[in-house]
């Protein structure tokens, strides 16, 4: 009888946690629209491109100067290399530090204004759209409306 009650138990905690999972209002955000629509991120790539090429020309002109350099003793053609490898490799430090703190930044952004929609639309839940077969509230269009204003 005991072993029949604790069943029953746990068949009702179940049913309860279903209903309680299912009265739950889901939103779901494509981030890869949001991205695409969000001005900030459409400035960051911009910027992004400009210092590529810019360490793209600086490569360039570092290619330049070793093969200037060719007729050079071997040390200084080691220590010129060196020179310009250092050169390359700070800047491409700069760069990438520069780059994961405005993903930070743009990250912070998307999920003040997930958490800001999600607040005003009384949901309990937000997943990325391409997570969700089927269902759930699409709230994208907020979030780039809440991410632009």
């Amino acid at each position: 009888m005991k072993q029949v009650k604790q069943m029953l138990s746990a068949v009702g905690l179940s049913l309860l946690l279903t209903g309680a999972a299912i009265a739950q209002e889901i939103g779901v955000v494509d981030m890869a629209l949001v991205s695409q629509k969000y001005t900030k991120a459409q400035g960051l790539a911009t910027q992004v491109k400009t210092k590529e090429d810019e360490l793209q020309k600086l490569r360039d002109n570092l290619v330049t100067q070793l093969k200037a350099g060719e007729k050079l003793s071997p040390v200084e053609k080691k220590n010129l290399e060196d020179k310009l490898n250092n050169q390359f490799a700070t800047k491409f430090k700069e760069y990438r530090e520069w780059t994961v703190g405005q993903e930070q930044i743009l990250r912070q952004d998307f999920e003040r204004a997930i958490q800001q929609v999600a607040t005003s639309q009384k949901l309990d839940l937000v997943l990325p759209k391409q997570t969700v077969l089927q269902g759930g509230k699409d709230v994208t269009q907020d979030v780039i409306n809440a991410l632009n204003k």
